[in-house]
């Protein structure tokens, strides 16, 4: 759960506006998370097709030399091990989709639609979308997405 600084009872806030204010911190962290990744994801990508290219451009050519060669082949493989094996499109797709689940129930609850006690349970759904960092071959593929009951 995000944690505050100061209790309720020294900073003239009740639990439940702390528990907002929290909230809606974790709420941007989410947001701007989700945007980070999707450009390193973007980066990446673009980074390994760039470097690929050269490779293939240039080998047999005397424009670079085989170190260099070597150089370009071995980033195109890490760019493009960093983008297929630690799934970084899916992880910035589960923090969007965690942001939106708890954008949405923080706007109803500024309408009164819903509780803070609801709040709580939605943080608890959106953490559970965000899951954990998988490595394809190391994680467990047979789990399934948490419901947005």
């Amino acid at each position: 759960m995000p944690e505050h600084s100061q209790p309720a009872t020294n900073s003239g806030l009740s639990a439940e506006q702390l528990l907002i204010k929290d909230l809606q911190r974790f709420c941007q962290r989410l947001n701007r998370g989700a945007t980070a990744l999707q450009l390193l994801t973007v980066l990446t990508a673009l980074a390994g097709i760039v470097l690929s290219l050269l490779v293939a451009t240039y080998t047999g050519s005397t424009a670079l030399d085989a170190a260099q060669l070597k150089l370009l082949a071995f980033l195109s493989a890490v760019c493009t091990a960093l983008y297929s094996g630690f799934r970084l499109r899916s992880k910035a797709a589960d923090l969007r989709s965690a942001f939106r689940i708890l954008n949405a129930d923080l706007m109803r609850y500024r309408i009164g639609d819903i509780s803070a006690s609801d709040l709580i349970k939605t943080y608890r759904l959106a953490e559970e979308r965000i899951g954990q960092i998988e490595v394809d071959g190391l994680g467990d593929r047979s789990s399934t997405p948490p419901s947005q009951s």
